[in-house]
C-alpha cells in the first residue's frame, strides 16, 4: 500500500481522485473554464507517475500537478491551485498568531488598534474584546469559511464584515423597540424593569437598554424621541397634580407644571447624552446609537416629542466638554431629524425646530435628515429610523486607475494624498494643494467624467448655510461661486431666498433659507477642465470659475471652498 505522507506529517493513502477534485476547483475559480478531460488526465498521468514509489510527499505531488497545468497553458487555473494549498495549509493550522495578541497588549498591533475608530485599544476591556476577535478571526478563516472565498478576500476582490464576530452568533445592528419595553417592562440581567413614572427615569432605563443591547452586538441601533414622549405628559401630570393639592389655582399650576417638566426634560436629555458618550459596553466600546426625531410617529405625544426634540438639538448645539474643557461635538447619539409637511413650510406649526436643526447642523454637522415624503414612497407609506451615519460631508465621485470611487470629500482627499504629494498652496501658506495626473470627477451636466488637475484644502471661518426646496442643506464659504439658473455666477455671500440653482439630472431647486456663521473648519474645493464638478448631487463651479482656467494658469492660493453636507 502506498504511503502519502501530508505537509502535516499525517499519512493516508494516496488517492487520485482527490487531484481530480482539486484541479476542477481551481478551474472553476481560477480561469473559470472547466475541462474535465485535463483534469482527469493530469490526475491519471499523475497516478502512473507515483504508482511505484512506496512513500508519496505532498509537496512533490502539488509540484507535479502545478506544472502539468502550466505545460498545458492552464496557467490561471495553476495560480488558482496554488492559492487554494496555501490557503488549506493555513487553515490547517491549530496555532493562534501569538504577535497579533500580544500585538494589542502592547500596542504594537497597528492594524487591529485603527480598525475600529469608536473602540479604545489602551482600555483593558477593550483589549480583551480584541483578543477575542482575533482568536474568532483566525477560527472562522481556518474553520467556517470556504478555501475560495478565504482567497478571494485576501486578495482584495470581495470583502467578507466582521470576521473577528463570526464565530459567534449575534447580529450588527437594530432597531430597539424601546416603546415596548418603556411601555411594558423588560429585564436586563435578569432583573425586572418597570414601567416608569417620569420622564427623568425613562431617559435612564433607555440608556440603560442601550448598554444592554450594545453588549449583546457588534453594530448600530436606533430608538425614538416618540417612545419617550408619553413619559413627559406622565411627569407633567405628576407636577400638576401635586400644585393642586398643593392649593395652587389651575392656571398658575399649569404654568408650574410645565416650567418644571421642561426642567426636566432637559435634565433628561442631558442624561442620555452625558450616559451615551460615556458608557462601555462589554465589546469595549461607546454604544453606537441614532436617536430618530419624527414629530409625527405618535400624533397623540406631538407637542411632547417637539419638546424632547428642541432640547435634543440646543444640548447638541452647545457640545460637550473634552478632557482639556473645551466644547467638542460628542460623537453620540447621532440625531437623524424628519422633514415633514407640519415643520418644512414657512407657515408651518413646527417650521422653527427645523430652523433650529439647521442652526445644529451649522455648528455641529448634526442631525442628519430623513425625507418622510420620499422614505414613504419608497417604503410603502412608512417613516422609520435607520442606523446614523456619522457625520453628512459631502460626497464627491471620482475616477481613478479605472475605479470609480464615491465617498466624502475629507476622504477622498485622504485618499489622494497617499497617491500623490500634498504641498503648500504657498510657501509659509497653511492651506494645502495636491497636483493630480489621471484622476477625473462627475460632472453632471456633462453626465460624465471630467479632468481633475488639483484638490484643495483651505482653513476658512466664513460660512454659509444653503437650505434647498428639496431638502438638501449645503455648506460652503461666502466667497465660494454658484451658478444660477438663468443668471451669471454670485457668490454665496451674495446668494438670495428664491433663487433657482441645479441639482443633478438638470433638475431644478429654490433656495430657500440662508443662514451666516463663523467657525474655523476645514474647506475642500477642486480644479477641473470643465470647470465645473458634482458633489451632493449639486452643480457647482469648481474654485477657479472667477479666473483664468487652470491649463492657462499656476495655481494660487484661493478662498472659495465648500464643504456640501447633508441630503
Amino acid at each position: 500500500m502506498q504511503k502519502f505522507i501530508k505537509k502535516n506529517g499525517n499519512e493516508e493513502t494516496f488517492d487520485a481522485r482527490k487531484i481530480h477534485r482539486g484541479i476542477v476547483q481551481a478551474m472553476k475559480s481560477g480561469s473559470g473554464v472547466y475541462h474535465k478531460n485535463l483534469a482527469e488526465m493530469i490526475a491519471s498521468e499523475a497516478e502512473a507517475k507515483f504508482s511505484k514509489k512506496e512513500e508519496i510527499n505532498a509537496t512533490e505531488v502539488d509540484k507535479f500537478v502545478l506544472n502539468r497545468l502550466i505545460e498545458y497553458g492552464q496557467t490561471l487555473t495553476a495560480h488558482a491551485y496554488e492559492r487554494f494549498k496555501t490557503v488549506k495549509s493555513y487553515q490547517k493550522v491549530d496555532e493562534l498568531i501569538d504577535n497579533d495578541i500580544y500585538g494589542i497588549v502592547d500596542g504594537t498591533n497597528d492594524k487591529v488598534k485603527t480598525e475600529n475608530a469608536n473602540k479604545d485599544a489602551r482600555r483593558a476591556s477593550t483589549q480583551r474584546d480584541l483578543i477575542a476577535g482575533v482568536v474568532s478571526r483566525s477560527y472562522s478563516e481556518r474553520k467556517i469559511m470556504p478555501p475560495h472565498l478565504l482567497a478571494a478576500h485576501n486578495e482584495g476582490l470581495i470583502h467578507i464584515h466582521d470576521t473577528d464576530y463570526m464565530v459567534n452568533h449575534i447580529h450588527n445592528c437594530q432597531l430597539i423597540d424601546m416603546k415596548d419595553m418603556l411601555q411594558n417592562g423588560t429585564v436586563i440581567n435578569g432583573k425586572m424593569i418597570r414601567k416608569p413614572k417620569s420622564f427623568q427615569t425613562a431617559c435612564t432605563v433607555a440608556t440603560q437598554i442601550s448598554l444592554s443591547v450594545s453588549s449583546g452586538q457588534y453594530g448600530g441601533q436606533t430608538f425614538s424621541t416618540a417612545h419617550l414622549a408619553p413619559f413627559v405628559r406622565i411627569s407633567y401630570e405628576k407636577y400638576l397634580k401635586s400644585f393642586l393639592e398643593e392649593g395652587i389655582n389651575e392656571d398658575e399650576a399649569k404654568k408650574l407644571a410645565d416650567k418644571f417638566t421642561r426642567q426636566e426634560v432637559k435634565s433628561g436629555v442631558q442624561t442620555i447624552q452625558f450616559q451615551e458618550n460615556t458608557f462601555s459596553s462589554t465589546n469595549g466600546q461607546t454604544p453606537f446609537v441614532s436617536i430618530f426625531m419624527y414629530l409625527n410617529e405618535e400624533p397623540e405625544f406631538i407637542k411632547e416629542n417637539a419638546m424632547i426634540i428642541e432640547e435634543m438639538l440646543k444640548l447638541r448645539y452647545e457640545g460637550m466638554e473634552n478632557e482639556y474643557g473645551v466644547r467638542v461635538t460628542p460623537s453620540f447619539p447621532k440625531l437623524l431629524y424628519v422633514l415633514d409637511e407640519n415643520n418644512i413650510h414657512e407657515d408651518s406649526e413646527y417650521k422653527w425646530l427645523t430652523d433650529l436643526a439647521v442652526k445644529c447642523s451649522a455648528k455641529r454637522m448634526n442631525p442628519d435628515y430623513i425625507s418622510a415624503k420620499v422614505m414613504k414612497e419608497v417604503y410603502e407609506g412608512n417613516v422609520f429610523g435607520c442606523m446614523g451615519c456619522v457625520d453628512g460631508s459631502s460626497i464627491i465621485r471620482i475616477q481613478y486607475d479605472d475605479t470609480i470611487i464615491e465617498d466624502e470629500f475629507e476622504k477622498i482627499y485622504e485618499f489622494l494624498s497617499t497617491k500623490f504629494n500634498e504641498k503648500p498652496q504657498s510657501e509659509g501658506n497653511i492651506n494645502k494643494i495636491i497636483e493630480l495626473d489621471g484622476v477625473k470627477i462627475f460632472d453632471s451636466n456633462l453626465n460624465d467624467f471630467t479632468l481633475c488637475k488639483s484638490i484643495i484644502r483651505n482653513i476658512q471661518d466664513d460660512w454659509r448655510i444653503v437650505v434647498l426646496s428639496d431638502n438638501k442643506i449645503l455648506k460652503c464659504t461666502s466667497n465660494h461661486p454658484w451658478t444660477l439658473v438663468d443668471s451669471d455666477e454670485v457668490e454665496a455671500k451674495n446668494l438670495q431666498v428664491g433663487d433657482k440653482v441645479y441639482v443633478e439630472n438638470g433638475e431644478i431647486v429654490e433656495i430657500t433659507k440662508i443662514i451666516s456663521y463663523n467657525e474655523t473648519n476645514a474647506a475642500y474645493d477642486v480644479t477641473t477642465e470643465s470647470e465645473h464638478f458634482t458633489v451632493n448631487g449639486i452643480y457647482t463651479h469648481n474654485c477657479r470659475s472667477f479666473l483664468a482656467p487652470w491649463r492657462e494658469d499656476s495655481i494660487e492660493p484661493i478662498m472659495d471652498d465648500v464643504e456640501f453636507e447633508l441630503e
